[in-house]
C-alpha cells in the first residue's frame, strides 16, 4: 500500500480496522489457494478476528510452547532475568511436550519453542524439537542469548529458524542488558553453528543474528550489520527494545525515535509509556496464536510473561476445550469491548496476521 495512503487510513480508525481484516482475509484465501498446510485453520481465524467472535470457529495456526522459564543469565528488563517472573521455577518434561503437540499438531503450522527463559536450558530440546518436526509441524523456531549454545545440536534437532540476540558489538555494551553473558561465547557459538550448517548442507536452517537496540548500544547498528554479512549469517534484524515502565525507557530507550515503537512526545511530556498507531478493542494476533507455559497453563499471548490470565491447562484437560471455554470467551469479549481495562495490551502495539510456511 502506498505510504500516504497508509497514513489517511491509519488516521480513521474505524477505517484502519476494516482495512486490516479484509487484508488478513485475503490473505488467508491465498494460502487456501496455494494449498498450504493449516490455511483453512487460518481463514477461519481471519473470520473469527472480523467477525470479533468469542466463540472461535477456528483453532490457532502458531503456537507458543515454553520449553523453560528459567535464564542462565539476567536482563534487567526480563521479569525472568530480574527475578520478577512470580512462577514456579521448572522446565518442561518430554512427556508433557510430547502430550501438548499430540493435541495441537493437528492445526499448527508454526511452533515458536521459547518464551519467558532460555531453551537450551532444557537438556531434551533438541528431542522435543525433533518429535514436534516428525508429528508434521512446518516450522520450528527459537531464540537463544547463545551462551549455550551448541552448533551439533541445533543442526541435528532438524529446528528451522535460530535467532542468537546480542547485546552489543563489544562485552562493554553487550553486558549492560545481557547481564552474565560472555559476548565472545556467543560468538564462538554462532559461527560454529554457521560454519556447521554448511558443512552438513543443512539447508532447511535459517540463522539469524538479532541485535537489541539500547541507549548504550545504538552507535553500533552499522557495525553490527557489517559483522553479520562478513560471517555469513542467513539473515539479521533490529530487535526494537521493549520496556515495562517510564523509568526502564529512561535508561535504556535509544535516542533514535526509529528504534522507538512508543509515542516520544508523550514519553517526554507527560512521562507516559504508551504504544504509537495503538487502536482498541481489536487484537487479530489472539485468534491466529495461543502460549502454553512450561507447567501446561495457557495463556492469551506473549504479554503475559508472569502468567496472570491463565485460561486453562492442557496437561489436565484437551487444548479444544480450553480454547473456547468460558475464560478465553470471556477474554475475547473483554479484548473486544473494555480493552483499556486489559493491563497487558497497555503497552503492546498488537501483533498482526499470522504468517503460514
Amino acid at each position: 500500500m502506498n505510504n500516504s495512503i497508509k497514513v489517511k487510513f491509519k488516521s480513521n480508525e474505524k477505517l484502519y480496522k476494516l482495512y486490516t481484516r479484509m487484508r488478513a482475509l485475503l490473505i488467508s484465501l491465498l494460502y487456501v489457494i496455494k494449498f498450504k498446510e493449516k490455511s483453512k485453520e487460518h481463514l477461519k481465524a481471519s473470520i473469527d478476528s472480523m467477525l470479533n467472535n468469542e466463540k472461535t470457529i477456528g483453532l490457532p495456526t502458531t503456537i507458543t510452547i515454553e520449553p523453560a522459564n528459567i535464564c542462565n543469565i539476567n536482563c534487567p528488563i526480563c521479569e525472568t532475568g530480574a527475578g520478577k517472573l512470580d512462577r514456579v521455577k521448572r522446565v518442561l518434561k518430554t512427556n508433557d511436550f510430547k502430550k501438548i503437540i499430540d493435541q495441537v499438531y493437528a492445526h499448527t503450522n508454526t511452533l515458536i519453542y521459547y518464551f519467558m527463559g532460555e531453551p537450551f536450558l532444557n537438556k531434551d530440546w533438541v528431542e522435543q524439537v525433533q518429535y514436534a518436526k516428525k508429528m508434521g509441524i512446518n516450522r520450528v523456531e527459537t531464540s537463544t542469548n547463545g551462551d549455550i549454545a551448541i552448533a551439533e545440536d541445533i543442526i541435528s534437532s532438524k529446528i528451522d529458524f535460530i535467532s542468537f540476540q546480542i547485546g552489543g558489538m563489544t562485552q562493554k555494551t553487550h553486558e549492560i542488558y545481557r547481564v552474565n553473558s560472555n559476548l565472545e561465547k556467543v560468538f564462538k557459538n554462532l559461527k560454529e553453528t554457521i560454519n556447521l550448517k554448511k558443512e552438513k548442507n543443512a539447508h532447511w536452517l535459517t540463522i539469524d543474528v538479532g541485535f537489541i537496540v539500547m541507549k548504550h548500544n545504538e552507535h553500533e547498528v552499522e557495525e553490527f550489520k557489517s559483522f553479520c554479512k562478513d560471517i555469513g549469517a542467513d539473515c539479521f534484524n533490529i530487535v526494537i527494545p521493549v520496556v515495562r515502565n517510564y523509568e526502564e525507557g529512561e535508561i535504556y530507550l535509544p535516542n533514535n525515535e526509529e528504534y522507538w515503537t512508543y509515542d516520544k512526545t508523550k514519553f517526554i511530556e507527560n512521562k507516559e509509556l504508551i504504544k504509537k498507531n495503538k487502536y482498541t478493542n481489536q487484537c487479530p494476533w489472539m485468534y491466529y496464536s495461543t502460549v502454553i507455559l512450561s507447567n501446561g497453563d495457557v495463556v492469551p499471548c506473549c504479554e503475559d510473561s508472569c502468567g496472570k490470565h491463565v485460561l486453562g491447562n492442557v496437561l489436565e484437560d484437551d487444548f479444544k476445550n480450553v480454547w473456547n471455554n468460558e475464560k478465553y470467551k470471556k477474554f475475547r469479549n473483554i479484548v473486544n469491548t473494555k480493552q483499556k481495562n486489559l493491563e497487558l495490551c497497555k503497552i503492546c502495539s498488537s501483533y498482526g496476521i499470522s504468517q503460514l510456511y
